[in-house]
C-alpha cells in the first residue's frame, strides 16, 4: 500500500468517526511531526494512529468513537513475512484463533492459512475478501493491500479486517433507535395537540368566569337603558293622550330610544362577541376601536357602580386594521381590565385606562390602573401558569399567562412594565401577520 493510499485509507474510516473534524484532526499531528500528507512515511502513519488519534477517540463514552473500533483490526506484515503490528481487535482475533488452532505456533502462517494475510512478496494489487470462521459465526471483510517505500518498493503489507457481525448489530442499534425517536416525536406531537386542546378548554373556561363576574353588571347594565326606554314611551303616550305631544318633543324622545337601543345592542354584540368558542378561530382583517368597543361596553356599567372611571385615549392607530383573532384580542384586554378593577376597587382613587401608540409596523397597548405597580418578586412570576395574588376562590392563576400565549401567537409580547409609577402592563401587536416557517406550529391555536 502506498503511503498516500494508507493516509486516504486512515481518513476515510476517522471520518466514519468524526465526520465533521476528520481532515483536520489527521493533518495537524502530521503536522506535528513536521510532514505533510505526501511526505509522512507508512510507518509514520500508523504510529499516528496508534499513539495519537486512537486515545483522543476513544475518550468518547462510545465504542464508535474510536477509529481502531472493537468491530476493525490492522495486522502489518514487514518484507519478512513478520507481524510488525497489530491493534487490539486483531490481537483478539488471534488469540481466539490459537485457541482453536494451537498446534501452529507460527502467528502469520495461522493468519495466511486462514486467509487474513499473504505472503508480502506475492501482495501486488489491493485483495478485498470475505472470510467466514464457523466456530466464531463471524463474517469479516478482509483487504490485503502492500506497502511501498519512497523508491516504490514494497516494503510489507497491510490487513484491515472489518467485522461484518458487529457492523449489523450497530445497524441494526442505529435502526432501533431511529424507531424509538420516530416514536418519542410521534408522542411529543400527541402530547402537544393535547395540551392545546387543554389550553382551548382554560381559555374558554376564563372567559366565562370573566363573563359570570360581570353578569350582574351587565344585567344593570341592560336594565337601566329599557328603563329609559319605558319611561320614554310613557311619557310620549301621556302626552299623546292631553295633547301636548309637538312633532319636535316627539323627534327628541324617539332619537333618544334609538340611542339607547343602541346602547342595548353594543352590550350584546360585545357578550356575544366575547362568549363566543375561540377555537379554530382564523386570522382576520380587525380594529382595536372595535376590539375595545366590545370590552368597554361589557365593564362599563360595573365600573361605574364602583366609581372607576374606564378610558380609552383616540388614536389613529385605533382604526388601522389589524390581522389577529378578535375574539382571543377582546379576552386579553377583558382579563387584563378586570385584574385591574379587583387590584384597585377598595383605594380611593380609581381609574382603568387603555392609552394605544402607532409605532408604525406594530401598535402599543399600555393598560394602566391607578395602582401603585407590583413588587419585582411578584412581576417575575405573574406570567407563570397558576400563579395568582387574588384570595382563594378568586382567581386561577391563568388569565395572565393565557393572555401573554396569546399575544406571543399574534406575534407580540406582553409585559409588565416595572418603570411606570402605575400598575402597567404593555402589549405590542404586529399589524401585519408575522410569517413563521413549517416548523413552527406551537401555539396555533389557542
Amino acid at each position: 500500500m502506498k503511503d498516500d493510499d494508507l493516509y486516504q485509507s486512515i481518513l476515510a474510516k476517522l471520518s466514519i468517526m468524526s465526520p465533521f473534524f476528520a481532515k483536520a484532526m489527521l493533518d495537524k499531528c502530521i503536522s506535528d511531526l513536521g510532514k505533510t500528507s505526501e511526505t509522512v512515511s507508512a510507518i509514520e502513519l500508523l504510529d499516528i494512529v496508534k499513539n495519537k488519534l486512537n486515545p483522543k477517540l476513544s475518550k468518547g463514552k462510545t465504542r464508535t468513537n474510536s477509529i481502531l473500533l472493537e468491530g476493525a483490526g490492522i495486522i502489518t506484515l514487514n518484507r519478512g513475512n513478520e507481524i510488525i503490528y497489530t491493534n487490539s481487535f486483531a490481537k483478539k482475533i488471534i488469540y481466539q484463533i490459537k485457541e482453536i488452532l494451537p498446534e501452529i505456533e507460527s502467528d502469520f502462517v495461522l493468519l495466511s492459512n486462514l486467509g487474513f494475510c499473504k505472503i508480502v512478496q506475492e501482495v501486488r494489487n489491493i485483495d478485498i475478501r470475505e472470510i467466514y470462521l464457523e466456530p466464531f459465526r463471524k463474517s469479516y471483510n478482509i483487504s490485503i493491500a502492500p506497502i511501498f517505500d519512497k523508491d516504490n518498493i514494497i516494503t510489507g503489507s497491510m490487513t484491515i479486517i472489518q467485522d461484518n457481525t458487529l457492523h449489523s448489530a450497530i445497524e441494526k442499534e442505529v435502526l432501533h433507535q431511529n424507531k424509538k425517536l420516530l416514536e418519542e416525536i410521534e408522542n411529543r406531537k400527541k402530547a402537544q395537540k393535547e395540551l392545546k386542546e387543554k389550553q382551548d378548554v382554560l381559555v374558554n373556561t376564563s372567559k366565562l368566569a370573566a363573563l359570570g363576574e360581570m353578569a350582574g353588571g351587565i344585567a344593570h347594565e341592560i336594565n337601566n337603558p329599557l328603563t329609559i326606554i319605558s319611561m320614554s314611551v310613557q311619557s310620549i303616550l301621556k302626552m299623546k293622550e292631553k295633547g301636548l305631544l309637538q312633532p319636535s318633543m316627539l323627534d327628541q324622545m324617539l332619537k333618544k330610544i334609538l340611542s339607547t337601543t343602541e346602547r342595548i345592542s353594543n352590550i350584546v354584540k360585545g357578550m356575544r362577541v366575547i362568549s363566543r368558542n375561540s377555537e379554530g378561530e382564523s386570522f382576520g382583517k380587525d380594529t382595536l376601536r372595535n376590539i375595545l368597543g366590545d370590552v368597554i361596553a361589557l365593564t362599563s356599567e360595573k365600573f361605574k357602580d364602583h366609581q372607576v372611571d374606564l378610558s380609552l385615549n383616540e388614536s389613529p392607530a385605533l382604526d388601522d386594521k389589524i390581522d389577529c383573532k378578535p375574539v382571543q384580542l377582546s379576552q386579553v384586554f377583558l382579563n387584563l381590565v378586570n385584574n385591574s378593577f379587583d387590584a384597585i376597587e377598595s383605594l380611593d382613587v380609581k381609574w382603568v385606562k387603555f392609552t394605544i401608540c402607532d409605532l408604525k409596523e406594530q401598535i402599543e397597548i399600555r393598560v394602566s390602573d391607578s395602582g401603585s405597580g407590583i413588587s419585582s418578586e411578584v412581576s417575575k412570576k405573574i406570567l407563570q401558569p397558576f400563579f395568582t395574588t387574588k384570595e382563594i376562590g378568586k382567581g386561577t392563576g391563568l388569565g395572565l399567562s393565557l393572555s401573554h400565549s396569546i399575544i406571543k401567537h399574534h406575534g407580540g409580547s406582553l409585559h409588565y412594565d416595572q418603570t411606570c409609577e402605575n400598575t402597567t402592563f404593555v402589549i405590542h401587536l404586529p399589524k401585519e401577520k408575522v410569517k413563521t416557517t413549517k416548523n413552527k406550529n406551537l401555539g396555533k391555536k389557542l
